[in-house]
């Protein structure tokens, strides 16, 4: 969880959607019921006053972000983001596996900022790109595993998101206009839009579990960690932001939540 280089993004709209088939098919699904967004690479505040937006914009390959609104409901922030088959969820797994295995041949670094190229060391040395394949397999006679150049490129970018990264979150993160983060509980994120204001978005802790385990390994990684016998802990994160943890449902009815001040490289 460190404050890392922002990954380029795609500029021409064109391009990101022959590059990018889980953005083209998202684009193609929402034009049906919202007509085709608006392609920006810049947000003006002058937007705050359309009343029904629907634009899209790039954050970091490869993920976008839709802002719109529909009639009768509040502003809906959706992350696009790529999505793994459950075939791939199985080799991701493998790869997991392999990577474990040989990672002792590695030395841990002292910071944890220098575990990215590691990272990809590693993962390069139990995956292959397999030009040939239309679908990724494991190779009996390879002791690599062979993917298809989007399935590597997928693997890679969930691993990275996941490890040294923000999770879930890393899109929110890596959007240079969002202010604030709010989650309450469990159920989907809310935020602070620096043009559009207040947004609900599609990304959601699913129950108690999977909430409670994500804050208890983000506050781990800034070195704050939250437990039953310290349940509200205040900290910063790597790249500045601060955060303020309730853990538990002793403390909070609605169970754990947390809210995040993101920084901003660039003062308003």
């Amino acid at each position: 969880m460190v404050k890392r280089r922002k990954p380029a993004a795609t500029k021409s709209f064109d391009d990101a959607m022959r590059k990018f088939p889980h953005l083209s098919k998202y684009i193609r699904k929402i034009t049906k019921e919202l007509g085709e967004p608006e392609w920006f690479l810049k947000l003006d505040r002058e937007l705050k006053k359309v009343e029904f937006p629907n634009l899209v914009y790039p954050v970091g390959d490869p993920i976008f972000v839709h802002i719109y609104r529909k009639k009768g409901e509040p502003k809906m922030m959706h992350v696009i983001e790529p999505e793994m088959s459950d075939e791939l969820k199985k080799i991701n797994e493998k790869i997991l596996n392999k990577m474990i295995a040989i990672a002792h041949k590695y030395s841990v670094p002292d910071k944890i900022e220098d575990m990215d190229p590691i990272l990809t060391k590693i993962f390069e040395e139990v995956v292959v790109v397999d030009k040939k394949a239309k679908k990724s397999k494991n190779n009996l006679f390879s002791n690599k595993v062979h993917l298809s150049q989007w399935d590597y490129d997928m693997v890679k970018y969930f691993l990275i998101r996941d490890r040294i990264g923000y999770g879930k979150l890393e899109p929110i993160f890596l959007d240079p206009y969002i202010e604030d983060i709010h989650c309450v509980g469990v159920g989907s994120i809310s935020l602070i839009h620096k043009v559009f204001e207040m947004l609900r978005t599609n990304i959601v802790f699913t129950d108690d579990f999977e909430l409670n385990k994500y804050m208890v390994e983000t506050s781990e990684r800034v070195e704050r960690p939250v437990s039953d016998a310290r349940s509200v802990v205040d900290a910063m994160m790597p790249d500045g932001s601060r955060v303020n943890f309730i853990y538990g449902r002793e403390v909070s009815l609605e169970g754990s939540s947390f809210t995040i001040r993101k920084f901003s490289e660039v003062p308003v």
